[in-house]
C-alpha cells in the first residue's frame, strides 16, 4: 500500500517521539538516591573537661574582736542569715565588769569637776576683792582644766569598755549563706581569729582546677559550658 507524504510524517514523528521516550527512562534509571550529611570542624582537639566548683564571688570571714569562750553559735553551715542576724556569741562577763568600772569613774571624775569649778569660781571672787593672789587663782584654773580632762578621759573608757561588751557580739553584716564554721560552744577563741564564712548568692563564679601544662590553653573569652551535678 503506497504511503503519502501525509502518512510518512506522521511514521516519523512516531519514531522520534519513541526514541525520546527511550532515552528519558535509560537517563532516569541512571539515578542513585544516596544519604547527604553536612560535616563540620569537630571541637574535640579545641576543648577539655574539667572539674569545678561553684563558689559565691563575694565571700566574707568573720571573727570576734575580742578574746573569750564561745558560749552560743546560732547558725551552722548552709544557714541563710540577715543582715543584723546573731551568729555566735561570747562570754560577755569579763566585758561586763570593765563597762560596769568604767561607768562608776565617770560620776566621780563630774564630781571632781564640779568641786573644782566651784573653787576657781571662789578664787576669782576673791582676786577681784584683793584677797588672794592672782597665782593661786591660776591655780585653781588648772585645776579645773586637769578635772576636765578627767572627766572626759573617763567617758571615753565608758565608750571602749562598751564597744568591747559589743564586740562579743558576731552579727551579720550582710544578706547571705553560711559557707564555713570553725568555732565550736565552749570553745576559747582568739581575737581576729576565723569564726565563720558567708557568702552573697546573688553572684556565682566556676572555680576550674586547671593542670599546670594546660593553663597557657585557657584565654579570656573563651566559651565555657557548665554541666551541673549534684554531689
Amino acid at each position: 500500500m503506497p504511503f503519502n507524504n501525509r502518512s510518512s510524517l506522521l511514521l516519523m514523528a512516531f519514531a522520534a517521539l519513541l526514541a525520546a521516550c527511550g532515552g528519558k527512562k535509560e537517563a532516569e534509571s541512571l539515578v542513585r538516591p544516596v544519604r547527604s550529611e553536612i560535616v563540620t570542624g569537630g571541637a574535640s582537639s579545641d576543648s577539655a573537661t574539667y572539674t569545678a566548683e561553684i563558689r559565691s564571688r563575694y565571700e566574707t570571714d568573720l571573727s570576734f574582736q575580742v578574746a573569750g569562750k564561745l558560749v552560743n553559735r546560732a547558725v551552722d553551715v548552709g544557714a541563710t542569715v540577715k543582715k543584723g542576724q546573731l551568729l555566735a556569741q561570747l562570754d560577755q562577763t569579763d566585758q561586763q565588769l570593765g563597762v560596769d568600772a568604767a561607768r562608776g569613774a565617770v560620776p566621780a571624775a563630774q564630781s571632781d569637776l564640779d568641786r573644782a569649778r566651784g573653787e576657781e569660781a571662789r578664787f576669782r571672787d576673791l582676786l577681784e576683792r584683793g584677797l588672794t593672789t592672782r597665782a593661786q587663782y591660776q591655780a585653781q584654773q588648772t585645776a579645773v582644766r586637769a578635772a576636765e580632762a578627767k572627766l572626759s578621759q573617763a567617758t571615753a573608757e565608758l565608750r571602749l569598755a562598751q564597744q568591747r561588751l559589743g564586740y562579743t557580739t558576731l552579727r551579720a553584716g550582710e544578706d547571705g549563706v553560711v559557707t564555713r564554721v570553725m568555732v565550736e560552744v565552749g570553745t576559747v577563741v582568739a581575737a581576729g581569729q576565723r569564726a565563720l564564712s558567708i557568702a552573697r548568692p546573688s553572684e556565682l563564679e566556676a572555680v576550674f582546677d586547671v593542670p599546670d601544662g594546660r593553663i597557657g590553653e585557657v584565654k579570656a573569652g573563651s566559651s565555657v559550658l557548665i554541666n551541673p551535678r549534684r554531689r
